[in-house]
């Protein structure tokens, strides 16, 4: 037999922002964590985010060089920029502005940046050896089958 919070489970919108607790007990409901990809992205601050976490990634050498710790301190870095930037821009229009949490977030972004690395690092662009041998290998068939070799053309 199905139990009231079952079935209250069972017909729960499925983007409901509380959904019960199913533990038996009644200890409230439980919120749904929200993450940056529920949002709608068209709007000007989730463009901004994602192109500062975007720039923040590429500085330090692109996403597959990247920790979990590291993806997770660069969304910080970039949200904190975008809120810096809102921040800013109201200050300079004249609307109401709290100098405190202004200089609380970027004293925030300063700390997460340095411990990332304020310095742009390379990528790693170095072809792996099947890569490095599916390219030479059409050239070297040419050379040994007789082909004419096109002037200036060094052979690898």
């Amino acid at each position: 037999m199905a139990t009231s919070t079952q079935n209250s489970r069972s017909k729960l919108p499925l983007d409901a922002d509380e959904t019960p607790a199913g533990n038996g007990q009644d200890n409230g409901p439980k919120t749904r964590l929200l993450t940056l990809a529920h949002l709608d992205g068209r709007t000007a601050a989730a463009k901004l985010v994602r192109e500062l976490i975007g720039s923040i990634t590429d500085d330090l050498g692109g996403d597959e060089q990247l920790t979990e710790g590291a993806r997770q301190l660069v969304q910080r870095a970039g949200v904190l920029g975008a809120y810096i930037e809102d921040a800013e821009a109201r200050w300079i229009a004249g609307e109401p502005f709290e100098p405190n949490e202004y200089l609380a977030a970027i004293n925030v972004q300063r700390r997460v940046l340095a411990t990332l690395g304020l310095e742009r690092r390379a990528r790693d662009i170095t072809p792996s050896l099947a890569h490095y041998i599916a390219t030479k290998a059409p050239d070297a068939t040419k050379a040994k089958t007789g082909d004419a070799i096109p002037a200036g053309r060094v052979l690898p």
